[in-house]
């Protein structure tokens, strides 16, 4: 069997099995555009996605992630089935309870809640691209008035109390955990240049209390070379 799909809640979420499992999950936390459906995902269907997945696979992960209601921009209800989903796959597979985290874009939004929720459950967190809080989405997208209107109806609709939630504004406190985390930005355009001020910050608080960070950033032509990246983080935490 290479994956099972199945349901939580409304939404639809999906576990795909390595051949030679070594006894690792890795939870997918997708960005805008990421998808599970009935008997599809955003990680078979997309190319570059997909050499992630084998990767992973090939290296003996099992990897699961789940739809989150679409767009989701960090809203409770898609932290709650986060959380669901992490107790349902631990109920019903044979795993490390410790788990490894692969996030994008807005995926990391979940991350600081998740690691209060999950205390203890991560082994690393490795994140892609990442909105470190959605006021840095807003900011991004303001001179762009159509796509900054869609941005803030697409918010609204799945996130209505944004304002009031710690990744509306976050601050670098909220990345003061111990787990280790790494950091990879893709250089494309001018999007480095409008996370640098907020990354660095992390990165600088984060080695003062010594927790373990690295950030890495990548050429678009090696983009694919990510997971290789990746693998070799989470390889060295289970030696921990």
């Amino acid at each position: 069997m290479k994956q099972r799909f199945f349901q939580l809640d409304t939404e639809w979420n999906v576990i795909h099995y390595p051949e030679k499992p070594n006894g690792f999950g890795v939870l997918v936390i997708g960005g805008a555009g990421h998808f599970v459906e009935e008997k599809n995902s955003f990680w078979l269907q997309h190319v570059g996605r997909n050499i992630w997945l084998q990767d992973l696979k090939e290296a003996g992960y099992t990897v699961f992630c789940s739809n989150l209601y679409g767009n989701h921009w960090g809203s409770e209800e898609a932290i709650s089935l986060v959380d669901s989903l992490y107790h349902y796959v631990l109920r019903h597979e044979i795993l490390n309870q410790k788990i490894h985290i692969f996030a994008e874009g807005m995926g990391a939004l979940i991350i600081p809640s998740l690691v209060q929720i999950l205390q203890g459950k991560i082994r690393s967190i490795n994140i892609v691209d990442p909105y470190l809080s959605i006021q840095e989405k807003m900011d991004e997208e303001k001179h762009h008035l159509f796509f900054y209107k869609k941005f803030m109806n697409e918010l609204e609709n799945s996130n209505p109390d944004y304002k009031n939630q710690i990744h509306f504004n976050s601050s670098a406190d909220q990345w003061l955990f111990k787990e280790p985390l790494s950091i990879f930005y893709v250089m494309e355009g001018n999007r480095l240049s409008l996370k640098n001020e907020s990354i660095e910050k992390i990165v600088k608080k984060r080695k003062q209390i010594l927790a373990p960070t690295q950030i890495r950033y990548i050429l678009p032509e090696r983009r694919t070379h990510i997971s290789k990246l990746v693998i070799r983080n989470l390889m060295e935490n289970e030696e921990l």
